[in-house]
């Protein structure tokens, strides 16, 4: 084993880098000071290193390792996307003791990457990882330098000698913390982000365990469409004398209409059904599946497995953080072609890691027990055996459980939508990912893509759609209007060479159009002008 001290003397260092990258990039094993507490690892990336470190450290070798990152390089080596969270706990913490869990890329080796997808980085402020990770943007595997049963240092005089006969490299520093706390572990996947573990640094608003609004843990976690099969499903394990907590996803495709009001909503919920509700916003990860899920699309642009995975794999991350016992939802056998057909609801499951977790309280009696059942926390005798597209069963049971101010089925995903659809995937046909806003307005007025798939004009159809373009608009976009007369608003998403184009749009749909000349007047952010174009124009 080889022996350096830190920190490197003017003359060495370079050299001394050089030497522990080379370690690095060859699969070596490397003992290393932190900020917090002594580590051992190496190359986040080598596809062999996850299994020698789990032999060394005696540790299952399905439990992935945490990594540390000095650079935005290493970063991107690591990370699928970054949630809006993420970047605010991220620019405000690090570098610092705070560890994110985020989604990883699909191809990172399964010792840095859950089974779930998810990758737990921190970006670390001891000036060596720093130098070593900003060398080659290697990320590094961060575990601490210990046995199963040990507790960690930060003296390298107190590491372990039979686990340095392990390594192939120590790094031995002076000025070690001596009081060091472990980094805060938080889950940033959802929305609000979940505290896996407390440690030194507290973030305002969080609890362990449990977002805000949630004070005492649920036995049972549902997911809440809004529709009647779900509030049936939930009053179900509710009859039970079971704790339910609900959770209602949302992205610009399904339920972004409560985005801005959530809070009023939940307690409208609870108000009308006396279900405690969770809103949780999957824009960011979902727009990004949304450019090439794993399992494809449907007849229009709508990632149905994918999505369910992805809903489904959110939920269990919440029961696993709650410790609830069961994941509920108000699917039914047989009531849609694809989605609800046994076989796609058992490959579901296994794919979402849910499997002996997920109860459809509708139509159990029709499935394999879950886990719950068979302990006996839920009877199942009191579960049911609905199937097929009919309404009757569920509409004689809300009747039956008091249930009367429900939805009517409506339409659903806007991703199935014939025409959202298309302008949908209009958007996608670069390598660039849409923004919420973006894709928002796609929802009024008529469409006109430009030739860059990332530009359109979209002008609205009447007084509703100028009102909904205008509020939707963000300060990139620019907003035209009729100078002299009333007619519609046009949005162009696009560049200034795009306004001329845009303006006649406007026109052609306006009583301007029968004038020789239009005056139109723009504006983007604190930008503003304006341009004429003529009237009397083909379709």
């Amino acid at each position: 084993m080889i022996t350096l001290n830190y920190p490197f003397s003017q003359a060495r260092q370079a050299q001394d880098l050089k030497l522990i990258d080379s370690i690095c990039q060859s699969g070596g094993v490397i003992v290393y000071p932190t900020e917090t507490f002594y580590a051992i690892g190496g190359n986040a990336l080598d596809k062999d290193l996850g299994q020698r470190l789990s032999e060394i450290k005696k540790r299952r070798p399905d439990k992935p390792f945490p990594t540390l990152v000095g650079s935005h390089q290493a970063l991107e080596k690591l990370v699928l996307c970054w949630p809006k969270k993420a970047r605010q706990l991220a620019e405000k913490y690090w570098p610092g003791a705070l560890t994110l869990v985020l989604p990883g890329l699909k191809n990172l080796p399964p010792a840095i990457l859950g089974s779930d997808g998810s990758i737990a980085v921190r970006w670390s402020p001891h000036p060596l990882v720093n130098d070593l990770t900003t060398l080659s943007h290697l990320p590094l595997i961060s575990t601490s330098a210990n046995f199963r049963g040990q507790p960690p240092t930060t003296k390298a005089d107190q590491l372990d000698p039979q686990l340095l006969t392990t390594a192939d490299l120590l790094i031995v520093a002076d000025n070690q913390n001596q009081d060091p706390q472990p980094s805060t572990i938080i889950d940033v996947r959802v929305d609000p982000p979940i505290i896996l573990r407390a440690g030194e640094i507290v973030i305002p608003g969080l609890n362990p365990l449990m977002t805000p609004n949630i004070t005492k843990k649920p036995q049972v976690v549902a997911l809440f469409s809004q529709g009647l099969d779900s509030i049936l499903a939930i009053k179900i394990i509710q009859q039970q004398g079971l704790k339910v907590q609900a959770v209602k996803f949302i992205t610009p495709f399904f339920g972004y209409e409560i985005k801005g009001r959530e809070l009023e909503f939940c307690d409208k919920v609870k108000a009308t059904y006396a279900i405690d509700l969770t809103i949780i916003d999957l824009t960011d990860e979902y727009l990004q599946m949304l450019a090439a899920p794993q399992y494809g699309y449907g007849k229009n642009f709508n990632p149905c497995l994918d999505c369910k995975i992805m809903m489904l794999s959110q939920a269990r991350i919440l029961a696993e953080s709650w410790q609830a016992a069961s994941i509920v939802t108000g699917e039914v056998v047989g009531q849609r072609p694809f989605s609800q057909r046994r076989d796609t609801m058992r490959r579901i499951e296994k794919l979402s890691l849910t499997e002996g977790l997920l109860l459809r309280p509708l139509s159990a009696k029709l499935l394999t027990p879950t886990k719950a059942e068979e302990i006996g926390l839920i009877d199942r005798e009191q579960l049911f055996d609905f199937s097929g597209r009919g309404r009757k069963p569920q509409i004689a049971l809300a009747k039956k459980l008091e249930i009367t101010n429900y939805p009517t089925p409506s339409g659903g995903c806007l991703l199935t939508d014939p025409d959202f659809a298309k302008r949908a995937k209009t958007l996608y046909q670069n390598t660039s990912i849409p923004t919420a806003k973006d894709l928002n307005l796609l929802k009024y007025g008529r469409f006109y893509p430009l030739e860059k798939s990332s530009s359109f004009v979209i002008v609205g159809r009447n007084h509703d759609d100028n009102k909904q373009l205008l509020t939707t608009a963000a300060e990139n976009h620019f907003i035209l209007h009729l100078t002299e007369m009333p007619g519609p608003v046009a949005i162009l998403k696009g560049e200034k060479d795009h306004l001329a184009f845009a303006a006649e749009k406007l026109c052609h749909h306006s009583k301007a159009k029968e004038l020789s000349s239009v005056k139109i007047d723009w504006q983007r952010g604190n930008e503003s002008g304006s341009l004429t174009v003529k009237g009397s124009l083909k379709k």
